[in-house]
């Protein structure tokens, strides 16, 4: 039996954000009558009810991009390189003239820093030196790293890192999650019992989302976040944000001591 929508779930809300975060007026009249018609929003009114609600809570971050993206629109640059045995081919999207620019709505805001350097390392990698890198985020000042401070040596030596952890992490456990990075990497900077201490407090406050992920859930079960899993834990979740902490210290700040 069907059942109608009077809401959107909050995966939907996200989708329907990721949707009309580049969208034009314009752009966002036509999606809503294309999405009510696919059945995935609220019938009648709610849907774009719904849809204009959403619109409004991302209302600020619009604003942001279009200040930066000087009113350019968006296209995407090619990528098609070789490094380590391995061929990176593909488009990033999010190119405004000179500038590679990615917004980003949630609190887990480290894990969207760390897929968008990651796509910066690629487009310098590329061949694409000239490009600036703007990282804009709900609750942060925007940041930027400016065309040329990452060499394309660099780059491809960093790109070169995280490419070994994305091959392990084809054969076994890659111990490493986004949240752990957060408040200057707090969680891992003692031993394991605080470790474990600031996991137990984050899954039992109900308004934190960041470690409720059904995959990590399943692989906490089968001792991702044990005791002998915990130095390489940290190992990793240093090694892969410390480059970035280089150049978005803002997102790296430990809370004041009382």
């Amino acid at each position: 039996m069907d059942h109608e929508l009077f809401g959107f779930d909050q995966l939907t809300k996200w989708g329907v954000q990721d949707s009309v975060m580049t969208m034009s007026h314009d752009e966002i009249d036509a999606y809503k009558k294309t999405v009510k018609k696919s059945g995935k929003v609220p019938l009648h009114n709610f849907g774009e009810a719904s849809i204009d609600i959403v619109v409004e809570d991302i209302a600020e971050l619009k604003e942001r991009l279009d200040t930066n993206s000087d009113g350019l629109p968006r296209t995407f640059i090619d990528l098609n390189f070789e490094l380590d045995n391995t061929i990176f081919t593909g488009k990033v999207d999010g190119i405004y003239g000179n500038k590679f620019i990615s917004v980003c709505n949630s609190s887990d805001n480290l894990k969207y820093l760390l897929k968008s350097f990651i796509a910066y390392l690629g487009i310098i990698s590329s061949g694409s030196a000239d490009i600036d890198f703007i990282f804009i985020s709900k609750g942060k000042d925007d940041a930027q790293i400016p065309a040329g401070t990452i060499t394309a040596q660099d780059a491809r030596l960093l790109l070169g890192i995280y490419l070994t952890y994305f091959k392990e992490g084809h054969d076994n456990y890659f111990y490493f999650y986004p949240a752990i990075g957060q408040k200057d990497m707090l969680m891992i900077s003692e031993d394991y019992n605080t470790f474990w201490d600031f996991y137990s407090d984050a899954k039992e406050d109900d308004r934190s989302f960041i470690f409720e992920d059904e995959y990590l859930n399943t692989a906490v079960q089968h001792g991702f976040f044990s005791e002998d899993a915990f130095n390489k834990i940290s190992e990793n979740v240093k090694t892969i944000f410390n480059p970035i902490k280089v150049h978005f210290p803002k997102f790296f700040i430990a809370p004041q001591k009382r």
